[in-house]
């Protein structure tokens, strides 16, 4: 039992840790006056009143839907469209 509960708490303070790396990197991208982060795939700029973290999508759904606009950017590639 002792074994598990440390290793939960080994994997939450990892996502935790991940967690903030990933907040702490946009909120130094806010504090630069004259440039936004922005979006990696539409490259569109992301202000703080957007909203960001308000809104989630499971993680196996957003996966799945890379997967095939992978895919299919790949066939696209191939057949020269």
């Amino acid at each position: 039992m002792a074994v598990y509960v440390d290793g939960m708490r080994a994997r939450y303070g990892r996502m935790i840790l991940c967690h903030l790396i990933a907040a702490r990197a946009v909120e130094k991208a806010w504090r630069v006056r004259d440039m936004v982060p922005s979006c990696p795939h539409c490259h569109a700029g992301i202000l703080p009143e957007d909203g960001l973290g308000k809104s989630l999508i499971n993680r196996e759904m957003e996966m799945r839907r890379r997967d095939i606009a992978k895919k299919n950017e790949d066939a696209k590639t191939l057949t020269g469209n």
